[in-house]
Formats: structure tokens, sequence, C-alpha cells
């Protein structure tokens, strides 16, 4: 056995029990083997007690009370969904089986590759077979309800925009929920980090949901609403899985959208997602649009909603054939000292090697100037590919949805000066290696996370900073077209 294989054999457990014997003693171990692995690995415990107030290991004790508590498998997986949530980093979750069809192909890189195939092994795969049922069910208890009215964070509020069954009648567009429960909504929001991921207004300075839903304070919370007529009362809302809400913020379908304003020699290109499996097939169409406008004096890239995928697409697609010369953007990974994390670090087909001496940094944060982080030099390169000569200025249009490698994508483009940024500051968590999976050794539930922390040219934590636009505009709740207009408008007065 080489170092490598016995690596993974001493950082991978997985026990013979069958989950379906598994008793509380055996949640327990699951719990305080998860538990360990992330409190000597987690790299952001610092960054959300920075913004949230809580550091997640202090929330031990509090785990470890409810499952002395629990008694069937339902409560146990929504305590360790409580648990992962905690974290409050969108990468990290607890990983459904219907996620790993892919990682248990027999001839894909999952089954070829190690530590994943120690993970992703035939065990996992049969336990992850019994648990389906079980974990759809806690799916559909977690997030298959909602109220019978869509609740949206918009400039400093949570406004009711849309509902089912008579809503405007009852509470009317545009009604605010000021509390909860008595609580002052701003108050009441802070104690939802177990049920969603809080977000960072930071033109506010102060967290908030992107929505609120029964998962976030109980299918009876008492809303204290103000209609627009400046009336107020305390209603429970209706609550059903019945009540649906696809697209929240309406963004287009389409995964690529063109347009062209021929008279203000602008185009305009959206953009949906930048998953790799659209790269190439993808490729041609937009390399012929490029050549439509190369004597455009602006091309308007809209990525607002983009919720990632991978480098290579935006930089194959996008950046490659729009530049003329190479660009390079200076991004580092902050890993700590933890074995678990850097056995995927060491392993990894592109393993990052190079440490930066933490005083080329002006700043970094206080928990990475500490021994417990190294950082590594992760600077990514884009070449140009020549294929086009578009000779006028990128726009880029960002909102706080613009999230992961798309994250990444609005970070390159500042730094490099490649496009001026537009709109929203970004979601964050944009700079990273492809998320690590763990198994817990008794059920083999599978928890994927962020492994490192992503570190930008400026030395900031990028899920704690994000990506802040040139020009910065709140656009109008749900109405994509109003960022593009305030675009056009503002490139029409240059």
């Amino acid at each position: 056995m080489n170092n490598g294989e016995s690596d993974i054999q001493s950082r991978i457990k997985i026990n013979r029990i069958h989950p379906k014997d598994m008793t509380k003693k055996e949640w327990i171990e699951d719990f305080y083997s998860f538990f360990n692995m992330m409190k000597d690995n987690f790299p952001y415990f610092w960054v959300k007690e920075r913004l949230l107030g809580y550091n997640w290991t202090d929330l031990k004790n509090r785990y470890l009370e409810r499952l002395e508590k629990a008694n069937e498998d339902l409560e146990f997986l929504a305590i360790f969904w409580d648990a992962v949530c905690a974290l409050q980093n969108a990468h990290t979750t607890l990983w459904m089986p219907e996620r790993m069809k892919y990682h248990f192909q027999e001839d894909g890189y999952f089954q070829k590759t190690e530590p994943f195939k120690t993970i992703f092994s035939p065990q996992v795969k049969e336990a992850n077979f019994y648990w389906k049922p079980i974990l759809d069910k806690s799916f559909e208890i977690r997030f298959g309800t909602n109220f019978e009215v869509l609740i949206l964070y918009h400039k400093g509020d949570y406004l009711i925009v849309d509902g089912f069954d008579g809503w405007k009648e009852k509470f009317g567009l545009g009604t605010k929920i000021i509390a909860v429960d008595g609580k002052p909504i701003d108050d009441a929001i802070r104690n939802t980090y177990e049920k969603g991921n809080i977000d960072w207004d930071f033109k506010r300075k102060k967290i908030c949901q992107f929505t609120i839903a029964p998962r976030h304070f109980g299918a009876d919370a008492q809303f204290t609403i103000v209609k627009r007529n400046g009336e107020q009362e305390t209603v429970v809302f209706k609550s059903d899985t019945k009540y649906s809400y696809e697209n929240l913020f309406k963004y287009p379908d389409e995964r690529l959208t063109i347009r062209i304003w021929p008279d203000k020699k602008i185009g305009y290109l959206r953009i949906k997602s930048f998953e790799d499996e659209y790269k190439d097939q993808e490729h041609d169409f937009l390399i012929s649009f490029y050549k439509q406008i190369e004597d455009f004096d602006y091309l308007i890239i809209d990525v607002t909603g983009n919720q990632g995928g991978s480098y290579q697409p935006w930089a194959a697609n996008v950046v490659a054939p729009l530049t003329k010369e190479k660009l390079e953007s200076k991004m580092y990974l902050g890993y700590r000292k933890g074995k678990y994390v850097n056995l995927f670090r060491k392993m990894a087909e592109t393993a990052i090697e190079t440490i930066v001496p933490k005083e080329a940094f002006d700043f970094l944060p206080p928990e990475v100037l500490t021994d417990d982080f190294t950082v590594y030099d992760y600077t990514y390169t884009v070449e140009p590919s020549n294929e086009v000569d578009f000779k006028g200025k990128i726009i880029l249009l960002v909102d706080k949805v613009t999230f992961s490698a798309t994250d990444a994508f609005a970070l390159f483009c500042k730094e490099t000066g490649f496009a001026t940024l537009y709109g929203e500051p970004t979601g964050g968590d944009g700079i990273s290696e492809s998320p690590v999976y763990y198994v817990l050794p008794n059920s083999k539930l599978v928890i994927r996370f962020t492994p490192g922390m992503g570190i930008d040219y400026t030395g900031n934590s990028n899920e704690e900073m994000r990506v802040h636009p040139h020009v910065f505009y709140e656009y109008k709740l749900r109405n994509h077209n109003d960022l593009i207009e305030f675009t056009i408008e503002k490139l029409a007065k240059k």
C-alpha cells in the first residue's frame, strides 16, 4: 500500500453496519465524525462569525442534545440538515442520492480517481439506495411547503410580491413584513441560519434572506404586515405543498439570449449558466454572434442569476475570443492544516502546491494570518484565441445571485479590466477548487463542502467580500429588463 492509499484508508472510514440497523449510538458517532472533520478542515467559521455573530463549533452540544432526544430517521436527518445549513456556505450541503448517479458510473471520473473512488464505494451506493425514499421525504418536509404568498427581500424590506388564491385582495402587492412572532423581522432573520443561507446587504450593512418560507419560522408563525395604505395587522399565512414558486426572480429561461441595437451599436448576450456540458456546443454560436457585432461600441454580457458551473466555459467561450492579450487573475486559496482537505488537494489532477508568503499581501483575514492556514497560488490565466476582432468595450451585468464559477468570472473581469461591472455585489464563493465530499461512517450519507478559502487579489475572502460592481444599481424586483435599460441609458451618455 503506497502513502496515498494509506492516507485514504486512514481518513475515510466506512463501517459495515447497514443504515437500517442504526441506533442512536451510531447517529451520534456519525455526528462526532462529521463535527471533528469540519472543526479541523472547514475554512469559513471565522468569516461567518464576523457576519452572523456565531461560531459553528459552539453549536456542538445543541446538536448532541437534539440527537439524544431523536427516535427515528426523519428526526435524525432533520438535525443533520440543520447542522450542515448552519455552516452557511452555499456549496456545502447534504448530498442527495439522485445527484450521485454520475459519481457511481463505472467508467466515470469519480470511479477512476481517488479519494472519490473510496468515498463513492459499493457500500455507499447500496446505502444510498436505502436512503433515497427517506431523504426524499425529508427533503419534501423541509423544502416542499410554501406560504400562500411569495415574500422576497428587496432594498431592505421583505415584500409580498406574488401568491395564490386571491392573495392580492387579502394582502396586497408590495405589503411589507415587519415582524415575526412579535420580533422585528431583521432580528428574527438572524436566527434562521439553520433553515436557509443568510446573505449580506452591503448597502444597508445588514443580513437578509432572499425569501421567507415555512421552514424559516414554522408554518404557524405570526407575521406582522403593513399594507401599502398603512394598515397594519397580524396574520398567519396558509401553507401547503401545492404552493410552488418557480424562478423566484423571473430570470429569462433561455440558456443563451442575444439582442442587438444596431442604431446604438450595442450587442447583448445573456448566459444562463457556465456548465461544462454546453461549452463545446455553444462555442460556434457565440463566435458567430461576436463576429456579427465586431464593429459595435459595446457588448453587454449578462450573468445575473447565473449560479456557476466551471471556469472553462467562460474562459473558452467569452474571454479567449474577445481579448487581444493574455489576461491573468491573481487568485489564491487558503487551506487549513486539516489532513482531510489536504488529502484532496494533494491528490487532485492539477494539485496546487505553490505556497505564497503571507508577507506578500497588504491584507489577509486575521484567521489566515495564523499558522492554521497556508496560502496557495491559484492564479487563473486566459490566452487570446484570436477568433474574432471585437474592438468595443465590454459591460458585465451582475447581481446577488451571480455565484460560484460565475462569481469568479466577475472577479476576473474586474481585476483584469476585461469588463466594467454594472449591478449589485455578487453571491460569492467563486474562488475554489471543486467541492469535496465526506461520507459519514455509519449511515454512509455524503456531505459536500468547500475545502479552501478563496482569497482575491486584494487579500480579502471572496466569500466574505464578494465582487462589487463599478456601477451600483439595484434593479426593480422581478424586472430583469430594468438593469438592461439602465445600462443602455448610461452607455448612451458616454
